[in-house]
């Protein structure tokens, strides 16, 4: 049966000034001394609100002592121990207190098991991408070689082709010159079979000038054959 402890205090003091009526009649009823009449009221009256004060006292005491205990457990961060008042036979507000620090402390024991959760997966996810940050940077990495790669093929390819540009220059000017040195050898010989009848000196000059050109003719084949 629950009773409030404003209402416990009136039932107290009740029991007291019952006991301040009812002792004087019972003590009327006795066979006593009129001084042990007068007296024994009094300390009776005391004697029941002693006993009736102490052991509320004594209770209430205990029971905001258990309270106070728990919630410095509590504050220092220990969740393991909830408060536990016994078994009474008139509970109160105090039994509410617990019972509201009980499931304030089951609240608090979730609140941290879901941090600690939450703690663990964010170290999980902080070392996965740790992984992956390295992974990336292995990848940028090889991308750098390779691009770095692929800048000196393009300089090799560059340089290659600007060389096989200038042999196709020199070898156009080979075949220009192969082509005066034919026309020149073409005239050189008409003018030899002119001049054939006019002189040996004048054959053996002629054969001269057309051995030059052929010697010409085969420095260019000579180029033509390097490239």
């Amino acid at each position: 049966m629950r009773i409030e402890i404003g209402y416990k205090f009136i039932i107290g003091f009740i029991v007291v000034v019952a006991a301040v009526v009812a002792v004087p009649y019972a003590v009327s009823l006795l066979d006593l001394p009129e001084w042990a009449r007068g007296l024994i009221p009094p300390l009776a009256a005391i004697a029941v609100g002693l006993t009736i004060g102490s052991a509320f006292s004594r209770g209430l005491t205990r029971q905001v002592g258990v309270l106070q205990r728990a919630t410095r457990q509590i504050a220092e961060g220990d969740l393991r121990k909830g408060v536990d008042l016994g078994t009474r036979l008139f509970p109160d507000e105090l039994d509410d207190l617990a019972a509201s620090i009980n499931a304030m402390l089951t609240n608090l024991r979730q609140v941290v098991a879901q941090i600690l959760r939450t703690a663990t997966e964010v170290a999980t996810s902080a070392q996965n991408l740790s992984a992956t940050s390295e992974e990336l940077n292995a990848s940028a990495e090889q991308i750098a070689v390779t691009t770095e790669e692929v800048a000196r093929g393009v300089s090799d390819q560059r340089t290659e082709v600007e060389r096989v540009t200038a042999l196709f220059r020199e070898l156009e000017q080979g075949l220009e010159r192969i082509d005066s040195l034919c026309r020149d050898a073409v005239e050189a010989a008409r003018a030899a079979e002119e001049t054939a009848q006019g002189g040996g000196e004048r054959a053996r000059e002629s054969f001269g000038e057309l051995e030059s050109v052929l010697q010409g003719l085969e420095g260019m084949a000579e180029v033509v054959v390097s490239f």
